[in-house]
């Protein structure tokens, strides 16, 4: 446990030093992620309602 928690540790602390050089840049690809990510899960859930509209339709 103690290797795995200075690893993460570590690595956390170059992210934030990362994160603070180029905190701008890191932030904007964040949120793009974010809204591309939430966009497709929106559209993959609606698809999903379709699909399960027309399986009712159908088989009504």
């Amino acid at each position: 446990v103690g290797v795995s928690a200075t690893t993460t540790h570590l690595q956390l602390d170059a992210s934030a030093q990362y994160s603070h050089k180029f905190g701008l840049e890191v932030t904007l690809q964040s949120e793009i992620h974010n809204q591309v990510s939430t966009v497709a899960l929106h559209l993959a859930t609606k698809f999903a309602d379709y699909q399960l509209a027309a399986v009712d339709c159908c088989y009504a």
